[in-house]
Formats: C-alpha cells, sequence, structure tokens
C-alpha cells in the first residue's frame, strides 16, 4: 500500500493495477475508434442528406419552370443565393 512519496505498491497489488489500467486503456482505444467511425458515418449521412435536399429543391424549382419560365427562373435565383 502506498504510505507517502517515495513508497511503492507491494508487488502483487502494482501487478494487478498495471493489468487493470492496461484493461482500461485498451476499452478506451476500443471506444475511441468506435465513436470515430460513427463521426465519420454521420458526416457521409449529412452530405448525403445535403445532396438529397439541393437536388429536390432543384427539381421543384425545374417543375415551376416548365409552367412558367420567368419564376422558374426567380426560383433558380432564390435556390443559388439559399445555397450561398
Amino acid at each position: 500500500m502506498v504510505d507517502g512519496p517515495g513508497r511503492s505498491l507491494p508487488a502483487p497489488e502494482a501487478d494487478a493495477l498495471e493489468a487493470q489500467l492496461r484493461m482500461f486503456a485498451r476499452d478506451i482505444g476500443v471506444l475511441y475508434r468506435d465513436q470515430k467511425e460513427r463521426a465519420e458515418q454521420l458526416e457521409e449521412a449529412l452530405a448525403s442528406l445535403k445532396t438529397t435536399y439541393l437536388e429536390t429543391i432543384r427539381s421543384l424549382a425545374f417543375v415551376v419552370e416548365a409552367k412558367d419560365a420567368y419564376t422558374g427562373q426567380h426560383l433558380e435565383r432564390c435556390r443559388a443565393y439559399g445555397v450561398v
């Protein structure tokens, strides 16, 4: 047991603590890799969602433009400003 500065643990206790610390370090590494992978998946999903959203807006603008060219051009300008 540690009583003060300069004292060390008995070997069996030190070995047990070292083993426990190694397990914690391994678990933290696994959790880190899992979280990093999830973050990458979320970034990809967000990019896909943004692309789909913009394509939907563009498609709706083209539908309106097919009916009325002036309104369609106005919607395309509004879409372009909205993206900025």
